[in-house]
């Protein structure tokens, strides 16, 4: 079709008013040339008027701009013959021949075509040039017309600039500078939009995609350069959406430093559909990147959200796609992960998580279980680890690892720290006046252990049960010991001054310097149980565990082995001279009621 109305002419009230405008102008110009020449000849009126008017409706509907043009120069060419064989005078003017330029206007806003419409009408009145110099009400009508005309398409030039101005604008604010990706904001306005239109909503799909230990390029080989890899990205991701979009739209955005999102649309299988884009855009990663003559691999993770299966909620279809992507990365990264059933269900479990958290202690629904600690020289068992459990009324009994990070993150960690060292001295109090003396071991998280008063927290509880520093022990991570060493050192010297032994947890998982080992004052290493799991069969990892053992010693340090599940494990520890062990061999976590019934039964078996 080359005949259409373009650009939308009709869709806005502005462009409504603006065609209506040229095509009154229009037929009140040629109605006002019909009745001119309607006392001349018979043949221009017959010819003339819809010469011009059809060729100015074909200039306007037309797409094509030469034909446009063309369209436009027929008629100021039929105008300036018409008006050459029949030119105006005084008594023939009309004022709908003001009209005239305005249609020009319509149709070149902003430029010479209006003026020079004007100036071919105003030709007409030339002839003969004394009757235009002594005509007072010619020349009157003449510069009228042409201050209009110049007036209208200056103001429309001014506006139409303005307008192009604000447009660049708006484009820039929705534009991500670096990569020349839509940004957050346009991310969020499309959403907006979707929302506002959820007919179609059974078919978008979108995908999350997360760079993988992006920082480290950052760090390690500069800014510039993860910039560059940036934009090399992000023009390979729009590449792809280009080559989708022949059969789905699909929009490409960068939401934050090293993330990036697509939203597609298709309206016959959208499944099917994002599997194919998810496939090419895992294949843009399996290749290296070329930036300033160096070649870089990089990793994406990704998560992918169908707008459906987010109950017609787009801010919980992002949600989703958010929380498939955090999958694909703790699921080993370099993958896609779809925001299914499982992830759903698994999703609504962690927000009544988040949500009851903070009533949780004050509806005394933790409780405390004791693990045992057996020695591995008489089997006796005189140390014991509290661990936490929550006792939610619908969810059953959920552990630490569901809900102490989301804890830290939400600062509950402090007040559900300091009511673990409370319940802990409490039940190792009560024990001691049964004649049970057990020192129990309290996990102390980084927040509490670092910015909270630990100091005087454990004296507290120490002194309202009137319970010996030495039936008192803390536990801290490697990764407390590294969050700010020096701080560590100056916290744990405090605790130690007390009375109160402290042991380092999980050792040999993520640090373990031994500059660091040296100077930190701990009394206990605990070998973490990925080393004892395969020890018996593993020749490395036994020969770690002995390395430990020795270093412990070497150092005055307790030893300790957790995950201790058979007695081939039990009497390897034995034989590299262990101090204690704790594991399922000899007892899971137990209730204080059921710890007591089990330290007074037999240990499992004898040593050997």
């Amino acid at each position: 079709m080359i005949l259409r109305p373009t650009h939308a002419r009709f869709s806005t009230p502005y462009r409504l008013t603006v065609s209506t405008l040229f095509l009154t102008a229009l037929t009140l110009f040629c109605l006002s040339l019909l009745r001119y020449i309607s006392h001349y000849s018979t043949v221009f009126l017959l010819t003339a008027p819809p010469l011009i008017c059809a060729a100015l409706l074909v200039s306007f509907f037309a797409v094509n701009h030469t034909l446009k043009k063309s369209s436009a120069s027929i008629a100021l060419l039929v105008l300036l013959i018409t008006t050459a064989l029949h030119p105006l005078n005084q008594q023939a003017w009309q004022l709908e021949y003001y009209f005239f330029p305005l249609c020009f206007v319509v149709l070149f806003p902003g430029s010479w075509w209006p003026i020079a419409s004007a100036c071919i009408l105003l030709s007409s009145s030339v002839i003969p040039i004394s009757h235009w110099l002594h005509s007072k009400a010619l020349f009157e009508h003449s510069l009228a017309l042409f201050l209009i005309t110049v007036l209208a398409n200056f103001t429309v030039y001014y506006r139409q600039r303005l307008t192009t101005q604000m447009m660049i604008y708006r484009h820039d604010s929705l534009t991500d500078f670096l990569t020349g990706a839509r940004n957050r904001k346009a991310f969020q306005q499309d959403l907006e939009a979707i929302q506002d239109n959820l007919t179609s909503c059974a078919h978008y799909a979108l995908i999350i995609i997360d760079l993988d230990n992006f920082k480290r390029i950052n760090d390690s080989l500069g800014h510039p350069a993860g910039d560059q890899l940036l934009i090399e990205i992000s023009r390979h991701l729009n590449d792809i959406a280009e080559q989708q979009y022949d059969h789905t739209p699909t929009t490409v955005y960068r939401l934050s430093g090293d993330e990036f999102a697509l939203i597609v649309y298709d309206d016959t299988s959208i499944e099917d559909t994002t599997q194919i884009l998810i496939e090419r855009i895992l294949a843009i990663f399996s290749n290296h990147y070329q930036v300033d003559n160096n070649q870089y691999f990089i990793k994406a993770s990704l998560g992918i959200a169908l707008l459906k299966h987010s109950e017609n909620n787009v801010q919980l279809w992002y949600h989703n796609g958010d929380i498939a992507m955090y999958r694909a990365k703790e699921s080993g990264k370099n993958q896609a992960q779809w925001f299914d059933e499982q992830l759903l269900s698994e999703t609504q479990r962690q927000h009544q998580i988040e949500v009851e958290l903070n009533h949780a202690l004050s509806t005394k629904q933790f409780v405390l279980y004791y693990q045992p600690k057996v020695s591995l020289v008489d089997n006796t068992v005189e140390h014991a680890e509290a661990l936490i459990r929550w006792q939610h009324p619908e969810l059953g009994t959920i552990f630490p690892d569901e809900f102490i990070n989301i804890a830290e993150k939400s600062h509950q960690i402090v007040p559900i720290g300091r009511w673990v060292i409370h319940t802990a001295c409490q039940q190792a109090s009560e024990w001691r006046q049964q004649g049970l003396h057990i020192c129990i071991a309290v996990n102390v998280s980084t927040i509490q252990f670092l910015y909270d008063d630990i100091c005087q927290i454990v004296q507290d509880a120490l002194d309202e049960f009137q319970l010996p520093a030495d039936y008192l022990e803390l536990e801290i991570t490697e990764t407390t010991m590294m969050s700010d060493f020096e701080r560590v050192i100056e916290t744990c010297k405090a605790v130690r001054n007390m009375g109160i032994r402290i042991s380092i947890d999980d050792f040999g998982t993520v640090y373990s310097s031994l500059n660091y080992i040296k100077r930190l004052p701990v009394d206990i290493i605990k070998i973490d149980k990925s080393f004892i799991d395969d020890s018996i069969t593993n020749k490395t990892d036994h020969m770690l565990v002995r390395t430990i053992i020795q270093l412990g010693h070497n150092l005055n340090k307790t030893v300790i082995a957790e995950g201790v599940d058979s007695l081939a494990q039990r009497d390897m520890l034995a034989n590299e001279r262990c101090d204690f062990y704790q594991g399922y061999l000899y007892a899971k976590p137990l209730s204080a009621n059921d710890f007591v019934r089990r330290v007074q039964q037999p240990a499992v078996s004898p040593l050997s």
